[in-house]
């Protein structure tokens, strides 16, 4: 009876100690196999890139280019053709044209407009000629926050317009019509002008503008006395012949103080006749 209580006990000791070996062996199994699994993700997150946002647009930059160019020239018509030959290879074109007769020179205008890519190209081709610039300016202008505030602005005021419209369309009676409809004249004429001034400002970006002066000095003999005395004669002449086409257009009025100038003499005469 003894020895079976004796060996229950021995037993019942060695479950116990089974148990807890049992239970660190899974907690040691718990430690070495999930806790690294999960710091791992913990840390993936934490060096993971925030998640992306969104992009923002990339305006392109809009400059107006602007160039003012004054030099002297051994031939007006050679450089003439020069200009025109190197706008119309740059798909360019002249605004203005013009010639003129000062004291010592002849000048010759000219108003070019060339692509904005060509502007820098255009510039080069025409100073490469010229010996000494009297004057030369290049401005540039940045407007990129005007146009795209223009820009903004206009594609608001059609998109109310098309909700306007649409309201038009389920419009019920004839004052809500004319309501809409005058509200429709006052934006429409809001987009016509904005639309009128984006216009502009796009084709100044799009054409740089180069107003050129170039001129020849007339030589000394044409400026000499005998120059001077045909132009006084000339002169003389014209300002005779004017004077008689200035009678001309007074006649009826010469013809009545001549009357009246006879008569007065006359009856001066009379009066001293009488005496």
């Amino acid at each position: 009876m003894k020895t079976k209580t004796l060996l229950l006990v021995a037993a019942l000791a060695m479950v116990l100690a089974c148990g807890r070996n049992s239970e660190q062996s899974y907690d040691q199994g718990y430690t070495a196999a999930e806790a690294p699994a999960y710091d791992a993700k913990v840390a993936t997150l934490e060096e993971a890139p925030p998640p992306p946002t969104e992009r923002t647009e990339v305006v392109e930059q809009k400059l107006i280019k602007r160039g003012y160019l004054a030099f002297e020239v051994e031939d007006l018509a050679q450089t003439h053709q020069k200009i025109i030959g190197e706008v119309k290879k740059l798909g360019g074109y002249i605004a203005q044209d013009a010639e003129a007769k000062e004291y010592d020179r002849v000048v010759h205008s000219m108003s070019i407009r060339v692509p904005a890519a060509q502007f820098d190209a255009f510039v080069t081709t025409l100073a490469a000629g010229v010996a000494h610039f009297d004057e030369k300016q290049i401005t540039v202008d940045d407007v990129t926050e005007q146009f795209v505030d223009l820009q903004a602005r206009l594609k608001t005021k059609k998109e109310l317009e098309a909700r306007y419209l649409e309201l038009l369309r389920q419009a019920k009676n004839v004052k809500d019509m004319l309501e809409i409809e005058r509200e429709l004249g006052t934006l429409r004429a809001d987009i016509e002008s904005m639309e009128g001034v984006f216009r502009v400002l796009k084709n100044q970006v799009a054409y740089a503008t180069i107003d050129v002066r170039y001129y020849i000095l007339q030589v000394e003999s044409e400026r000499g006395f005998g120059h001077k005395f045909s132009q006084a004669f000339r002169g003389g002449w014209e300002n005779f012949i004017g004077f008689f086409v200035g009678l001309a257009y007074i006649w009826p009025f010469v013809i009545v103080i001549g009357v009246a100038v006879y008569y007065f003499i006359r009856r001066i005469k009379r009066k001293r006749q009488a005496k």
